[in-house]
């Protein structure tokens, strides 16, 4: 294997920074919202009898009784630069994926300035044919096809198109570089992350690369029939405890857990290189994050059990890339889904990709989102990996919600189980790793440190 070269050695054009980024998840309509919540202890849950969908036909056969659908303020009409910008037209042709997933990036791109004022397109100071857009989701609106009845309209067709999750928001806010929908399930927005990189790197035989800029983003809004049927088909996969139980499900790495909470959401980042950076005139302090590891493997034990081997690795590349050493503290939000069978694995890959580059579990702090937010599928990558961020940026540590009862492979690790929310944990965590892991057996870990000049 070629020796990985520190971080801090490599090239400004081969330095990765995050410099915008956003969330909307069932904690929050944004970001800094969702944060707070997430560490004060707080869920996302509702039980499903109280929104609209619940009337939908074909409901009646599901039996999940809590979901987590983005939170209550979130509105796409709060958007205005964007929705005054949109035809009637186009309004019916973007699914709710879309919204999402468009109001996130549009979000993340305005953070270092590269919406034009009163606009919600790219502004002038990048040139659009030089940002690339890679969006992960599982579903699109692809389910609603399914939903169609009578003749089919044109806002069907591009309700279910699955490339309009990425192809909507390039058209509203501007972006003019390669645009593309990946699907590797519920690793998809993590892993439009690893391959979307590609994009910024200089070609080997020396041409410039792809684009200057990168827009991550991530989405998924299923919460309707045929989506719920199909997890709940897996019969191990959905927690249908009854609603008077809503403040203990989702119980990642607790061993009476019962399964996931279906959820939706949307998450965007914006990359560029550390020179393009500079050119742009971004100051050291105003860079959120950098990349400094990023792996993407795949193998699959079963359709829905991911083999132990392909997490170990990735999880042990990006820590070897990040340059992790023995005596940092760390945390890895975990995919733990709070399925039967996969927490185990996904933490006995953890501690043996730990064991071989002679780090200790007790210097990590293990954990899972999800137990907040549910699952949000296909958007489940980016949101995390920007709790992640957060997480160091902060050098606060995510409550580990439910987990009274841990799973035995998981104790020699730091659970975090002494937080409260009146005193949320406080450390001074140097990485933070973002795993997820998806249906087939796709397999992705990312890896941030604080930027460092």
């Amino acid at each position: 294997m070629a020796e990985v070269l520190p971080f801090q050695e490599r090239e400004d054009t081969d330095r990765f920074v995050v410099i915008g980024m956003e969330a909307i998840t069932p904690l929050g309509p944004d970001k800094d919202s969702s944060w707070t919540n997430l560490i004060s202890g707080k869920h996302g849950f509702v039980p499903l009898s109280e929104l609209p969908f619940s009337k939908m036909p074909g409901m009646e056969v599901v039996k999940s009784k809590i979901v987590a659908p983005v939170h209550s303020d979130f509105d796409f009409d709060n958007y205005p630069s964007i929705t005054e910008s949109l035809s009637p037209r186009q309004k019916r042709s973007i699914h709710r994926s879309g919204e999402l997933v468009t109001a996130a990036m549009y979000q993340a791109l305005c953070q270092p300035n590269l919406i034009g004022e009163g606009s919600c397109k790219i502004n002038s100071i990048i040139d659009p044919w030089r940002v690339s857009s890679y969006v992960g989701t599982a579903f699109s609106g692809a389910h609603t096809l399914a939903e169609v009845t009578g003749r089919a309209k044109t806002s069907d067709l591009f309700n279910t198109l699955y490339g309009r999750a990425a192809t909507a928001p390039a058209m509203i806010l501007g972006i003019k570089g390669a645009v593309s929908a990946v699907s590797t399930e519920c690793a998809s927005s993590s892993g439009v992350v690893h391959d979307g990189l590609r994009s910024l790197w200089r070609k080997p035989w020396g041409a410039e690369p792809d684009a200057d800029i990168l827009v991550i983003g991530g989405t998924e809004s299923v919460l309707s029939p045929k989506p719920i049927e199909f997890f709940e088909s897996l019969q191990v996969a959905v927690d249908t405890r009854d609603v008077d139980e809503i403040d203990i499900v989702s119980r990642a790495l607790d061993k009476d857990r019962r399964g996931l909470i279906f959820g939706e959401g949307a998450g965007a980042l914006v990359i560029t290189s550390l020179k393009k950076a500079r050119e742009l005139g971004i100051k050291d302090e105003d860079i959120i994050a950098e990349i400094v590891g990023s792996a993407h493997l795949t193998e699959a034990e079963t359709e829905t059990l991911n083999g132990e081997e392909g997490q170990e690795r990735v999880v042990y590349s990006v820590l070897e890339q990040a340059g992790v050493t023995a005596g940092e503290l760390g945390y890895i939000n975990g995919h733990l889904t709070a399925t039967p069978g996969g927490d185990e694995s996904e933490t006995r890959a953890t501690r043996k990709a730990l064991a071989e580059l002679g780090l200790k579990p007790e210097n990590f702090y293990y954990g899972s989102t999800k137990s907040s937010t549910g699952h949000n599928l296909g958007a489940a990558g980016v949101i995390e990996a920007i709790f992640a961020i957060m997480a160091l940026r902060g050098s606060v540590i995510p409550p580990p919600r439910n987990l009274e009862n841990p799973i035995d492979e998981a104790e020699e690790f730091m659970l975090n189980m002494n937080w409260s929310a009146e005193n949320p944990t406080k450390a001074p965590i140097s990485v933070a790793v973002s795993n997820n892991f998806g249906f087939g057996g796709s397999a992705v870990a990312l890896a941030f440190r604080k930027f460092q000049p």
